[in-house]
């Protein structure tokens, strides 16, 4: 965002439009939102609309005393939040926010109480009430003062005597906690003697129970969690001397090791399991080798850049995926390169160090044949590029003429487009993958404001190539929000699609209103948004209705009043004052007057801010939750509540106890069905082990009727499941249609029994082919399941590491074909019968807007999608859950009334319920895992949910292939979908699993780690660890959930957080951001002012000087052996000179490191080793100075998030002067470029590739590609 921030210390003061004179010390912050102000006397004569104001009062020793969002409600009142202090100074008891009387913003002197009033009173329903809105942490009686039992936010959840919290303890180790001793060799030598090692106990709200054991370096040894039956399940972690972590042993192999009475890791079935790291004598991940997949291979050119990676299935083929390089280090080139003589990888890295090279980059050429590059760097000969990026200019051939321009679109407010992008990514050349489609470069160029922000991109596609036709279009408002958004698709010849969309906010950023147009018809408001006054959605309005004509009537209507039988009044009426009219006594005067909307969705939370209602399961209004009598889908979440009827047990540690909901077919007046529930089961590790369906018929009561119950489940070590029973209706009876029980070698699933037979082949799990229970599953060199026997399919997987084609052998011989484009995002899909190459059906996917047979068929719009049937265009609106599954969906009948188009609902792990509601043509098949398109190509198979990277079997529910993220989640197999909790969790890109934002949250509280952290200046508090871990993964988690800021009072951007993980304390003293990679390393980031101070609340980060402070042994011994210089580490201490332009704190920061072979020690191992995680995470956010905001505001603004790692114009000009200065030269020889050019990738890059120490990983496709498609148009860099 380009905001202006004011900060005002005041005392005694009153600006102008607060009317409370303040005897306090205040730090007021305003964010202006409006082009032009530049003077307090024009600041203060802003009204809400043109900037936001919060102040922080201060008590005597300069603590935050209360924090206020000033007419941050909805309804403009005062945002308080409370902060106390125990008798040494620590935040003991952290209070929710309230709303205050008014919106002053004057000091709430009695704030406890007036909160408590707040909460306990209740404004209205939409509000939680609870008596303890607040959570308490109790600390150790000991100079430590560690925290050894810490409570949640509510009544039952506080650290007394009856209630549920977690603990901690702390101590060392004993002999008999057995922990075996690994050496960096990988073989063990027998167990750590007592005190050796630092143990952290954790026990959550259940009592579930896990430890950690550090040894004196702080790395973790071994991760030991709370099993079924007694069972404890152990990971460990082997470093190398360098304190590299070379080995991890999951929990199956350590199970395996002690059955065997033996920890070694050549103990038969072991190494499978295993994840391998193998570094060269600089330091370098050199292989990698996760679990069930063979290893890959990296290879470095002289200047440390990775520009080789292969797989185990391009090894096959002497393939590598090559990267190319410009001057400046940008990654500008990638594609696939052939070399059958240098087979092995130290003969293909001797082969590449040994090179003498001429030039180490590529630069712009005037010949088409590299797509107007140079081919003078390795490699220059047997390659395929897949991918070209641009940057500085829309000179892309090279000429004096730009080859593109912005196309203005005549949008009010649109702005124009800057012609000095020096260093921003101008252009993605990408071409096409897959048979469908001859090999087609696929163009698209992107447009800046003269803030950097985009404003345009172009492009092409594979229905319309020449040229880029296609147009999206974003129209800003000062601070960076959308306003107004217009995409332009052009499929063939003049046959296009417009869709403009507007966005409307209130004072507060909220999003009140989005409406859309077609084609420049009229606007139709898509949906409408209200929050109550903590800034929680609680109701949103799908399908604006045309507005009717508003009658005004006198007493004399009592005349004209006739008998009606429910007859809905097409226009609103309006009777005056002292209208009346008396009804004769045979007749009944009613009158319905329509809703303004089809659909109102009502959405309650409980105290601790989790969602416990949409509407409600029983389709009634109610004066709580539920305002509407049309409702076509409700669901009721119960977490620490229990349901006598269905017998739920209520869960303390944020499990999902039980789910209700309801749905009502046909008309939205028509049949309503019985309602429906689950109650979930787990085990100690959370997953779950039984879901029993429950039906309650009107007026009746919960009846277990068993008929879709998923349960009888158990699992191995590692999470594998082992069995697992459903029922089915099969002719109106409930039938056992599946009692499966599952083989593995390893993690691979080798066979699936079914102890019911082959006679529900149609239902369930399916055995197409009759086949014995000795047909085995089959996977490829990558661990991608190539054959499955039971369905009769067979995959095959192309240089992407895509599914290329899916064969369906069970009965006649049928075919899908994919194509792809060089990210791997899906372009098109052909469906074949038999052997003819003539395809039955040809889909593609452009951008969200989807052809058949090269015709329209519908596009994705905010809340649902819009069919095209014959060029009429048909809103069409979807209702999902919590986690973003697909339960209803919409349209208008005609009469404004909501029709059931569709409805689903699903087993836990995603098979779809028979008796579902499924229209005949164009039915939605974007179903479970937050919309993961449904396979159902011939006759419900494959049967996959297909998502970006692998695809989902629901009827055993694993993936097919092996997570790419695997190190994220490394004592789980590689093919678990959701954690194995698929009630709360899942994973709509197939590499990581995610859940709705609040259940996220929930699930920290849980974390291993244990502890506290929390937002004491948040309008929802959330319990996290204490641990440095856990806030690093509360940080990730705001970030990764686009929830900087998303409700008032939330941090906007990481300095918040880090001034808030501080007490909010403003005195000067180093203010200590601090992370923990649990698995490699903990270090600090140190953040200070000119002065030293530590950072005040709300300071941009860009502004501060940035210190990496080795504060591990391990991380500096890591640095000396990289350097051989023990100052290498010494000189981190010394303070960097201020600079307030990201550029030149580069620069600066390029200077001091650049000094002999410290700088490529230094700023190697900060980016890569030391600071690891978070120094990375954090360096991103610092230097690319953005302030971010919430939900889908910042997510749009950052399409496609060029503003990154060190990327902007004042990096540019530092590195211009950086390319004039001799001694920063050095850099290029030195360091790491791939990590720390100031060009290269995205904050979305670090997030992705660079928040696990396998940072090489970017250079593989799987890596590339979900960036151009999840921040939009132009992705975020070259192919990532």
């Amino acid at each position: 965002m380009r905001t202006k921030i004011l900060l005002a210390i005041g005392s005694l003061l009153c600006a102008a439009g607060l009317a409370k004179a303040q005897t306090r010390d205040y730090v007021q912050t305003d964010v202006v939102k409006v082009s032009g102000i530049k003077t307090d006397s024009a600041l203060f004569v802003l009204g809400v609309n043109g900037r936001q104001t919060s102040r922080v009062y201060l008590d005597g020793l300069g603590r935050t005393a209360q924090s206020i969002a000033i007419k941050g409600s909805p309804n403009q009142k005062d945002l308080v939040q409370p902060v106390v202090y125990d008798s040494l100074g620590r935040n003991s008891k952290a209070y929710l926010p309230y709303t205050g009387a008014d919106g002053l913003g004057g000091f709430h002197p009695t704030a406890l109480t007036e909160q408590h009033s707040f909460y306990n009173g209740g404004m209205n329903s939409t509000i939680a009430r609870d008596t303890s809105p607040y959570s308490r942490q109790l600390f150790e009686n000991s100079p430590l003062q560690r925290v050894y039992e810490v409570g949640s936010i509510g009544t039952g959840f506080q650290p007394v005597s009856g209630q549920h919290f977690k603990t901690a303890d702390y101590r060392t180790n004993t002999a008999a906690d057995s922990v075996v001793v690994w050496l960096p060799s990988g073989s063990s030598s027998g167990y750590y003697s007592a005190g050796k090692l630092m143990v952290t106990y954790g026990k959550d709200e259940q009592n579930n129970q896990a430890y950690t054991f550090s040894n004196d370096l702080g790395q973790l040894v071994l991760k030991r969690q709370q099993g079924p039956s007694g069972t404890w399940l152990n990971t460990y972690y082997i470093y190398n001397d360098a304190g590299q972590v070379t080995c991890i042993v999951p929990p199956k192999a350590s199970a395996l090791m002690k059955a065997a009475n033996s920890y070694s890791l050549s103990v038969t079935g072991v190494d499978k399991l295993l994840f391998k790291m193998t570094y060269d004598y600089r330091g370098r991940m050199t292989v990698k080798k996760v679990p069930s997949a063979g290893e890959m291979y990296v290879v470095y050119d002289p200047l440390s850049r990775p520009v080789l990676m292969q797989d185990a299935n391009l090894r096959a083929s002497n393939k590598w995926n090559y990267i190319k390089y410009d001057v400046k280090g940008r990654a500008i080139s990638q594609g696939i390169y052939t070399d059958a003589t240098h087979t092995s990888l130290s003969s293909m890295q001797s082969y590449v160090s040994g090179l003498t090279y001429t030039y180490y980059y590529e630069d712009r050429s005037t010949s088409s044949t590299y797509q107007y590059y140079t081919n003078n760097s390795f490699p220059t000969s047997d390659t395929e590029p897949l991918a070209y990026s641009y940057y500085d200019d829309y000179h892309i051939t090279h000429t004096n003429t730009p080859d593109y321009a912005y196309a203005p679109q005549g949008l009010s407010g649109e702005a124009s487009a800057d012609t000095l992008v020096n260093g921003m990514l101008t252009a993605v050349r990408k071409r096409t993958v897959g048979s469908g489609i001859s090999a087609t470069w696929l163009m698209n160029v992107v447009f800046y404001d003269s803030f950097g922000r985009t404003i345009q991109s172009q492009s092409n596609n594979q229905l319309h190539t020449s040229g880029t036709p296609d147009k999206s279009t974003i129209v800003m408002d000062f601070t960076g929000k959308p306003m107004l958004t217009k995409t332009v698709k052009i499929s063939s010849g003049s046959d296009s699609i417009r869709v403009q969309t507007a966005y409307t906010y209130d004072h507060a950023d909220r999003v009140t209103a989005i409406d859309q147009s077609y084609n420049g018809g009229i606007n139709k408001r898509i949906a409408a948004y209200a929050y109550n006054e903590l800034g929680q959605l609680i109701k949103k309005n799908l399908g604006r209705l045309n507005s009717g004509t508003s009658y005004p009537y006198d007493v004399t209507l009592r005349s004209t009043v006739i008998a009606t039988t429910n007859t809905i009044a097409q226009n609103s009426i309006k009777l005056d004052s002292g209208f009346h009219a008396t009804a004769g006594s045979s007749l009944s005067y009613t009158a319905r007057i329509k809703t303004d909307y089809l659909q109102a969705l009502d959405y309650r939370y409980n105290i601790r801010g989790q969602l416990i209602s949409m509407n409600n399961a029983t389709l009634a209004a109610d004066t709580a939750n539920n305002a509407d009598v049309n409702d076509v889908f409700g669901m009721e979440l119960l977490y620490d509540k229990a349901d006598g009827g269905l017998g739920n047990t209520a869960y303390y540690n944020g499990r999902l106890s039980a789910i209700k909901w309801m749905t009502r077919s046909g008309t939205a007046y028509g049949t309503q069905s019985a309602q429906k529930a689950y109650n979930y089961s787990y085990d100690e590790l959370n997953r779950l082990t039984d879901a029993g369906y429950y039906e309650k018929a009107a007026g009746g009561s919960w009846v277990n009727n068993k008929a879709y119950d998923e349960g009888g489940l158990t699992y191995d070590a590692n999470g594998n499941i082992l069995s697992l029973k459903r029922n089915g209706v099969l002719s109106g009876l409930v039938k056992r249609i599946d009692s499966l029980t599952y083989s593995y070698d390893g993690n691979q699933l080798t066979n699936v029994t079914d102890g019911t037979g082959s006679q529900y082949t149609d239902n369930g799990f399916k055995n197409l082919t009759g086949s014995a229970d000795t047909a085995t599953y089959k996977y490829d060199v990558n661990g991608n399941l190539t054959i499955d026997p039971r369905k009769g399919i067979v995959n095959h997987y192309n240089i992407l590491n895509r599914v290329d084609s899916i064969r369906v052998t069970a009965g006649t011989n049928q075919w899908i074909s994919y194509t792809y484009d060089a990210t791997g995002t899906l372009l098109r899909k052909r469906q074949f019968n038999g052997s003819s190459t003539v395809p039955v059906k040809v889909t593609d996917y452009i951008d969200g807007f989807v052809y058949e047979g090269g015709s329209l068929v519908y596009f994705a719009t905010n809340e649902g999608r819009v069919r095209d049937s014959a060029n009429v265009l048909t809103n069409e609106y979807v209702i999902t859950d919590t986690q973003g599954n697909s339960r209803v969906s919409f349209e208008d009948n005609g009469s404004g009334i909501a029709k059931v188009r569709q409805e689903n609902s699903y087993y836990p792990f995603g098979l779809v319920m028979g008796n579902t509601t499924t229209p005949g043509s164009q039915p939605n098949k974007h179903l479970y895992n937050a919309g993961s398109e449904w396979q159902n190509d011939y006759g419900d198979l494959p049967d996959y949910y297909q998502t970006f990277y692998r695809n989902y079997d629901a009827s055993i529910g694993r993936f097919v292939g092996v997570d790419p993220e695997a190190e994220s989640a490394d004592d789980w197999t590689p093919y678990q979908y959701a954690l194995n909790n698929p009630g709360m969790l899942n994973d709509p890109m197939g590499d990581l699993t995610v859940a709705e934002f609040h259940e996220v949250l929930g699930k920290l509280t849980n974390s291993e780690y244990g502890g506290h952290w929390s937002s004491s200046d948040a309008s929802n508090v959330y319990e996290y660890g204490n641990d440095q871990t856990a806030l690093l993964y509360g940080t990730q988690t705001f970030d990764t959930n686009n929830s900087w800021g998303a409700n008032p009072g939330w941090a906007n951007n990481i300095v918040q957080v880090q001034d808030r993980y501080n007490n909010n304390t403003t005195v000067s003293v180093s203010a200590k951001f601090y992370f923990s990679n649990a698995r490699y390393y903990q270090t600090a980031i140190w953040y200070h002012d000119k002065n030293g101070n530590g950072i005040t609340n709300d300071r941009d980060i860009s502004s501060e000087a940035t210190i990496f402070d080795f504060g591990d042994p391990a991380a500096r011994r890591a640095a000396y052996l990289e350097s051989n210089r023990y100052d290498a580490y010494l000189a981190t201490e010394k303070q960097l000179s201020t600079r307030r332009d990201p550029g030149e704190l580069v620069l600066e920061a390029a200077k001091f490191y650049a000094g002999g072979e410290i700088g490529g020690a230094i700023l190697s191992w900060a980016l890569k080793g030391a600071v690891s995680l978070a120094g990375r995470y954090v360096l991103s956010k610092a230097i690319s100075n953005p302030i971010y905001k919430g939900g889908e505001e910042w997510a749009m603004n950052n399409i496609p998030r060029i503003e990154a790692l060190m990327r902007g114009k004042g990096i540019d000009r530092a590195f211009r002067e950086i390319g004039s200065d001799n001694l920063i030269l050095k850099l290029f020889k030195n360091i790491n470029l791939i990590e720390f050019s100031p060009m290269n990738k995205g904050a979305d890059i670090v997030g992705k590739g660079l928040l696990k120490d396998s940072w090489w990983d970017i250079t593989t496709p799987g890596s590339w590609a979900p960036h151009v498609t999840k921040y939009g148009p132009g992705g975020t860099g070259l192919f990532y």
